[in-house]
């Protein structure tokens, strides 16, 4: 068994020294990035939290949902903010992936670096970083979000470069992006963004996060079926004045249980690639295809409370947390054995993190399998938050 460690030549969007790197022309960013070996797995290499990447579990879900979406003609449009790792997104190019989704103009700019030449930004347009944009379309095809005629107007005064845009539509999740129902702003963006030859409408975007407020496919199909419904409406009305325009859907719940995925042109899940514990609780997912397990070190037991302590705490998995048969989960442990994991552990879960520290409650039987200095697994609850903090805060093992 073999792993490798994410790092820059395995072209991780983070690297353990120090460096500077350019993300703009005129910022610069001090980070923490990985080192990169490989050899056999061992278990006594792991000296604090490392999170373990299974490459074949990854890449399952990566051709599953790409086999999906060309069985109904959609374009896959996959979001690299939970791996943020050049990599894994090799990976995606093997399936078929030709154009990306981003959460910010930092990590388009690092994916624009390794090759990738079609990318959406999946956040508001930030008019202070209209450089950026500008120097970022003048290498890739660029797509950006909007949400008012104030940025467009902006941007339509300062852009020398085409760059296409999609109006983020709000279908119920209310975390941002224009009513479905709100004609007159949709109007506005339009009719502001045409007065520059460099803005391109492109068409309407939403993200069901709502999906993640529910669970079972009944009730992830009711909001992913009415949002369809909502954009579908929204393309016809604009049909004959934009032929092109394109109505796009980001959200992996509903993704990964639809069986129906006609009407839309696009899809932008995420998190499908690695899974968690939350997407299991939803239904999105079954165990065996969680892609990401927390290797931490046992650090403490306490047999009075049927409780072990791991080095792993909240900078590692972050605070996110589910509730399971009326506990809140903070993640979900595993036996880790040659690189790889089990099902979760019957009857245990971490039931508190502090900074540095994981308060596992545990079994009789599993807490008499474990001594201070052996390696636990952790199933986390949001595979992205964990990513993100792991490349600031332990190691990164693909295991192969």
């Amino acid at each position: 068994m073999e792993f490798r460690v994410s790092g820059k030549k395995a072209g991780c969007l983070f690297q353990l020294k120090t460096y500077r790197y350019n993300l703009t022309s005129n910022y610069h960013r001090t980070i923490t990035i990985l080192f990169i070996y490989k050899t056999m797995f061992d278990a006594g290499s792991i000296i604090a939290p490392t999170l373990l990447i299974d490459e074949t579990i990854c890449r399952s879900n990566i051709e599953r949902m790409q086999a999906k979406a060309d069985r109904f003609g959609v374009q896959l449009i996959p979001h690299f903010k939970t791996h943020q790792s050049a990599e894994v997104g090799q990976w995606f190019r093997d399936s078929g992936t030709n154009a990306i989704t981003v959460s910010s103009l930092s990590m388009a700019s690092f994916f624009a670096e390794n090759g990738w030449d079609d990318i959406t930004v999946a956040f508001p347009a930030n008019i202070r970083e209209s450089d950026t944009i500008n120097a970022l379309a003048g290498k890739i095809r660029l797509r950006i979000f909007i949400l008012s005629a104030e940025t467009t107007a902006h941007l339509a005064s300062v852009l020398t470069n085409p760059v296409e845009y999609y109006i983020e539509i709000d279908t119920g999740y209310q975390r941002t992006g224009v009513p479905h129902d709100d004609h007159a702003l949709i109007a506005s963006v339009i009719s502001s963004a045409s007065r520059s030859g460099n803005l391109k409408f492109a068409g309407f975007y939403t993200h069901d996060g709502n999906t993640y407020d529910v669970t079972g496919r009944e009730a992830i199909m009711r909001i992913h079926n009415g949002t369809r419904t909502k954009l579908a409406a929204l393309r016809n009305r604009y049909a004959s004045e934009y032929p092109g325009v394109r109505i796009s859907l980001g959200d992996t719940p509903g993704c990964s249980v639809a069986d129906d995925l006609s009407g839309l042109d696009e899809i932008r899940p995420g998190n499908y690639v690695y899974y968690d514990v939350t997407q299991t609780v939803i239904g999105s997912c079954q165990y065996n295809q969680i892609g990401v397990a927390l290797a931490a070190p046992v650090v403490a037991r306490h047999e009075n409370r049927l409780e072990l302590v791991i080095y792993g705490g909240g900078v590692h998995l972050s605070k996110d947390s589910v509730s399971i048969n009326g506990k809140t989960i903070y993640g979900l442990p595993v036996d880790v054995r040659n690189g790889r994991w089990s099902e979760p552990l019957d009857g245990c879960h971490i039931r508190k993190l502090s900074q540095e520290h994981g308060i596992l409650k545990v079994t009789r039987e599993v807490f008499d399998r474990y001594a201070v200095g052996d390696i636990i697994g952790i199933l986390p609850v949001h595979s992205c938050m964990t990513m993100d903090l792991m490349r600031f805060n332990g190691k990164i093992m693909i295991v192969t």
